[in-house]
């Protein structure tokens, strides 16, 4: 049911259109809200000098340090900038998955009341929810500290340099598990929170932690397969980045226009996890 819920979850994120268009045009609106200031203060630091054609050519560690050094004041300011656009960026993403699932939950056509009516009905429960869900992640973050256990208790405060590398690639490996079991717990919340109606977040995020233990295997392998082909196709993108040529005109637009579709891409797949996960719930609990 794993491989059937994403094939069917591709299939659904890619007939809504109009809401992978939605998230597309407030993630590019955020991303020039950043970029913008960014830009201009680097473009009159460069201004005609030859550094900037060196830049063209790749990356200078040199120019870096001398930009943070010379823009302090810029950099003071702009830090508080990203900090709030990021708390406003992760609000606007909870108020658009109150209507993606609803919409996903509703039937396979794309409402325009029913997308707006949902996100603006469900954004107080996600942000109630988000409060409930820290100590969970502080329990789920505190399991890395099992393998340290395990290290002493084996092989006392000194082990061999071996085992403190495994050991060490295991917290790692662990740590990766718990955040993203974090977010499956957290998804599945916000579908219990859907498809009941249900207004007692903490009952929701009950039934979630059940659900999802419940259901290990198939829950993680879901969001795990998803999250490799996001990484694998990250990968793709930064290869074909750096393999156009700055210099030029033609590699320029190159690099925008891959830009352009490398977010696209990653705002189908945010949908196609959360279509995923709404189709394997429903063959669950229906």
């Amino acid at each position: 049911m794993t491989l059937s819920s994403i094939k069917t979850g591709f299939a659904t994120a890619r007939s809504h259109k109009k809401i992978i268009l939605i998230f597309y045009l407030f993630n590019l609106m955020f991303a020039l809200a950043l970029a913008l200031p960014f830009r201009a203060v680097i473009s009159r630091f460069v201004g005609n000098s030859l550094m900037g054609a060196a830049l063209a050519d790749g990356f200078d560690m040199n120019f870096f340090f001398d930009f943070l050094n010379k823009n302090q004041p810029f950099l003071s300011g702009y830090m508080p900038f990203v900090f709030f656009l990021a708390i406003l960026y992760w609000l606007i993403m909870q108020f658009f998955t109150g209507g993606v699932l609803a919409t996903f939950m509703g039937g396979d056509k794309y409402d325009r009341e029913l997308f707006w009516a949902a996100s603006a009905k469900y954004f107080p429960r996600f942000v109630r929810l988000i409060l409930f869900m820290l100590p969970v992640g502080l329990i789920l973050l505190a399991l890395q500290f099992a393998i340290t256990g395990v290290e002493r208790l084996f092989w006392g405060d000194d082990p061999y340099e071996y085992i403190t590398y495994w050991m060490d690639w295991g917290r790692v490996a662990l740590r990766g598990a718990a955040i993203l079991f974090f977010f499956i717990i957290l998804d599945y919340a916000k579908i219990q929170i859907v498809d009941k109606d249900r207004k007692r977040v903490r009952r929701a995020l009950g039934k979630s932690i059940v659900f999802s233990f419940k259901n290990f295997i198939s829950t993680f392998a879901i969001s795990l397969l998803l999250s490799l082909v996001g990484v694998a196709v990250l990968f793709f993108y930064t290869f074909l980045a750096d393999a156009l040529n700055f210099a030029n005109l033609a590699g320029i637009i190159g690099v925008i226009l891959l830009q352009q579709l490398y977010m696209a891409f990653r705002m189908f797949m945010k949908l196609t996890l959360l279509s995923s996960q709404v189709i394997f719930f429903n063959g669950r609990v229906r």
